[in-house]
């Protein structure tokens, strides 16, 4: 039997969390929520997922540092990364820092399912 895929969601918003838990959590995908950027780093490197969803725009740290920190370090280079914010320039700011994608909030659930099916070749 194949292993969970591991995916973990970190946003301040809870709400916008836990609903990416629910759809993206499946027999295949373990998925796991952190709602605070500064336990974040600790929780990857125990955790070591597979994807990372990390919105930009959060109080303590920022995604994009936590972004520019993952890819300085090559353990983490084969970790995917979504990056997700409301703010416009967040597309560049995702691609600056390092991510393999960027959706804009409000996000089609359709295309976030895509996008994390695609990192684990679903």
């Amino acid at each position: 039997m194949r292993e969970k895929s591991k995916v973990i969601i970190c946003d301040d918003d809870r709400n916008i969390a836990d609903v990416l838990k629910i759809i993206l959590d499946s027999d295949t995908v373990d998925v796991q929520v952190e709602y605070h950027s500064s336990k974040l780093l600790n929780r990857i490197e125990t955790e070591r997922p597979d994807v990372l969803i990390v919105d930009l725009w959060m109080p303590e740290i920022r995604g994009d540092e936590i972004i520019r920190h993952l890819r300085s370090r090559r353990e983490y280079d084969n970790l995917n990364i979504l990056s997700i914010s409301a703010s416009i320039e967040g597309g560049s700011i995702s691609k600056m820092a390092g991510a393999n994608a960027f959706l804009s909030k409000p996000f089609n659930i359709e295309e976030v399912i895509r996008v994390v099916n695609n990192f684990i070749k679903v």
